[in-house]
């Protein structure tokens, strides 16, 4: 056995989209920094708007459209899971909290119901994509597909 110190060895080369994303992700947090100090300061407190109604059921719409895919990747058991467990939980806890922010007067009540529905929805999603991500093959495991009639 060879004991004597060896040289460190070099890691791989990262692929350029690797250090594209990173350049990116810190450009667009550098960016978003100043420019919600900025809405902080600036937004009026009230808005009126057109178009209201289609900015809920557009968004729900979308959320409703995740939750199908994510439905069919657990359904498969694809390897997609995680990005789509993901992207529900994600929407579910962006629609909890303009459900909450924009809840006028007596919508309130409502608003504190989805509340209590959507955040342990959100945190089912996001504890499947993490197990998903970690075990790709949980899943199969659990529930084996089953085989075709013979």
């Amino acid at each position: 056995m060879d004991w004597r110190p060896t040289t460190a060895i070099e890691a791989p080369a990262e692929p350029r989209l690797l250090k594209l994303s990173r350049f990116l992700f810190a450009l667009a947090l550098a960016l978003l920094i100043p420019w919600i100090a900025y809405l902080a300061a600036d937004l009026p407190s009230r808005h009126t708007t057109g178009h209201w109604d289609a900015v809920w059921v557009g968004f729900d719409v979308f959320e409703a459209l995740v939750c199908a895919v994510a439905l069919w990747a657990l359904w498969r058991r694809s390897p997609y899971l995680p990005i789509a467990a993901g992207a529900f939980g994600a929407l579910l806890l962006a629609d909890a909290w303009f459900d909450c922010v924009t809840a006028a007067g007596g919508e309130l009540d409502g608003a504190l119901l989805w509340l209590c529905l959507e955040l342990p929805l959100a945190a089912l999603s996001f504890a499947l994509a993490v197990k998903a991500t970690r075990d790709p093959q949980w899943l199969v495991r659990l529930h084996p597909p089953r085989r075709p009639r013979q």
